[in-house]
């Protein structure tokens, strides 16, 4: 074993003792990646790719330049120690490179930690299974080849290396790895279900094939070998991926919202609800905002809602109803702007009586009795609305007064879900942020609570700054590394943010930040209007385990589209100086 330039790589392999017990190699590996993080801060920040069913960070050295990243680097797929070992050794031919590269040391560390290789601690094997096309992120056997898949998508490299150990060095390339595989000699990769394999034959998360390659060799020979690739891959072409994520990017957000009207804001299920009223409203600003450009929804939705307005359907089902029912309200008051109808009107009156009178102790039910943070925008959304269309003060007292009452949000400015359950829900805070802002959105300026309101949303804000990941996202769980980037609390902080700005709420240095958020939801919107990663409805659960298993929606979904319908026209509204 010969001397390396960072001795951390040479510690991984020595035996180290603490209070006479061997250190366990899974610490060790975090230990390395966290002080290659250290050393080489100017080009990697120490993150998590994933959580596995043991609850284990997947740890990885994310390129501070990952927007343009050109290489990304993975190992320990099989968890065995001599593959590990090997990608370990293989940081060194990444350190000072001029290239933007992300590296995975050991995919499968629990099975790495418990050398239980090929497998992983729950009964699965990560090296093989690829694409996965679902159990994200809750898969019982295989959580890791879901955080890996999604990982690597989303970063779109020009070209993806899994390294293993072997004798002998070999080279194998997939499909999209054609045109450079004969630099290096390598041979194509059996199509199988292998990751590099699949990397290379399917549309990676729905964004195109990314070239990939095995570099099996020996411990001693992957700086080596890397180091050819590493000095190809400073010409090589943007892999597809690359190329839809960057024009999904260049979207106007008025395009963008163009795409997401024409998917969502078509149905009110009985009974309604949210999800879907958000984005009949989300149509109805898109045509007010578009100048003529998108077609007139009014007449369509008139008939989309007019069994609930004349009464002839019960919009709750006959049933008591819910504040996320009642809040499938939320495009009333627009409708009666457009069209006078009286009906639409009292439509929001009815829907903002259904919440009782609340108390200290006690928030206007039907709100959840444990105060929790989707009422913020279920009660602000609809009985903001009511005040707004009437003046009746008493609908404005009810709102302010439960978010006083609150109590929930932290001294970081977060919120937790509830008052029993301090867990960081991404979606959680995304529904104080919109919550917040809807309600300072009606609220007069001169009223007394006005500061108390303003204060609790720019605490917010500021706090999830903090936690934003560099792809302008957050996460299911906030303030946990590993856990999955979700869709619909960016879209609803994005909103919120986008809303300040426009209403001055928030000054204009904020403006970049913001642009951050709107890029990493416009990455997650296809051109069909499929959107990915949002979870699916979600109480209060007992534990972090519970927030993970909520399954992440791809494709067509109701809540996911709709919010982001709403953040998309918001952005427009900014952007053409809307006040």
């Amino acid at each position: 074993m010969g001397v390396h330039k960072y001795p951390c790589i040479d510690k991984l392999f020595m035996s180290s003792s603490l209070c006479g017990e061997i250190m366990p190699n899974l610490k060790n590996i975090h230990s390395v990646v966290e002080e290659f993080s250290q050393l080489n801060s100017k080009q990697w920040n120490n993150s998590a790719l994933g959580v596995t069913r043991l609850e284990t960070q997947i740890p990885f050295l994310e390129s501070v330049n990952a927007p343009n990243l050109n290489i990304a680097i993975v190992g320990g797929l099989s968890g065995s120690e001599s593959d590990v070992n090997t990608s370990l050794r293989a940081i060194e031919a990444c350190v000072d490179s001029n290239l933007s590269i992300s590296f995975a040391p050991c995919i499968n560390i629990d099975g790495y930690e418990r050398s239980m290789s090929p497998n992983n601690s729950s009964g699965g094997s990560p090296s093989l299974g690829y694409p996965p096309n679902d159990g994200f992120f809750n898969d019982e056997k295989n959580p890791e080849s879901r955080y890996l898949w999604r990982w690597v998508s989303y970063l779109a490299p020009d070209v993806v290396v899994e390294v293993c150990n072997a004798e002998v060095v070999h080279w194998e390339s997939n499909v999209a790895a054609q045109g450079i595989a004969t630099e290096l000699n390598a041979h194509p990769v059996s199509k199988d279900d292998s990751f590099v394999s699949a990397l290379g034959f399917s549309r990676a998360s729905g964004l195109g094939a990314i070239p990939a390659f095995r570099l099996s060799s020996p411990e001693d020979s992957v700086v080596s070998e890397l180091s050819k690739l590493i000095e190809l891959s400073g010409s090589l072409p943007d892999s597809q991926a690359k190329k839809t994520l960057e024009s999904r990017r260049q979207r106007t957000p008025i395009a963008t919202a163009r795409i997401l009207a024409s998917t969502y804001g078509h149905k009110l299920d009985n009974p309604i609800n949210y999800v879907q009223g958000v984005g009949i409203s989300g149509r109805i600003r898109l045509w007010e905002m578009d100048g003529g450009l998108t077609n007139n929804p009014v007449h369509e939705i008139a008939g989309l809602t007019e069994n609930y307005v004349s009464g002839v359907i019960d919009p709750y089902a006959d049933n008591p109803a819910g504040s996320a029912h009642i809040a499938g309200m939320v495009w009333a008051d627009e409708m009666f702007l457009f069209t006078g109808d009286q009906r639409y009107k009292q439509t929001v009156i009815d829907a903002a009586n259904l919440f009782e009178e609340g108390s200290e102790s006690n928030p206007p039910h039907p709100a959840d009795p444990l105060w929790r943070t989707e009422d913020m925008f279920m009660l602000g959304s609809i009985l903001g609305r009511a005040y707004s269309l009437t003046g009746e003060k008493s609908y404005l007292q009810k709102l302010v007064t439960f978010l006083k009452n609150m109590k929930t949000q932290k001294s970081d400015g977060l919120f937790m879900h509830d008052r029993n359950t301090d867990i960081y829900w991404g979606r959680g805070n995304g529904f104080a942020a919109i919550g917040l802002t809807e309600t300072l959105s009606v609220l007069p300026e001169d009223h007394p609570e006005r500061p108390f309101i303003l204060d609790s949303y720019r605490r917010l804000l500021d706090g999830l700054k903090k936690f934003q990941q560099p792809s302008g996202r957050w996460l299911e769980i906030i303030d946990l590394k590993g856990s999955y980037e979700e869709m619909t609390g960016t879209c609803m902080i994005g909103y919120a943010a986008a809303r300040g700005l426009r209403k001055g709420w928030i000054d204009s240095s904020n403006l970049e930040w913001l642009k951050k958020i709107w890029t990493g939801a416009s990455e997650r919107i296809a051109e069909n209007g499929d959107v990915m990663d949002g979870c699916i409805s979600t109480g209060a659960m007992e534990s972090v385990r519970d927030y993970l298993d909520r399954t992440a929606v791809c494709g067509y979904d109701d809540r996911t589209g709709s919010l982001a319908l709403w953040f998309a026209v918001e952005m427009a509204r900014l952007i053409a100086g809307r006040k």
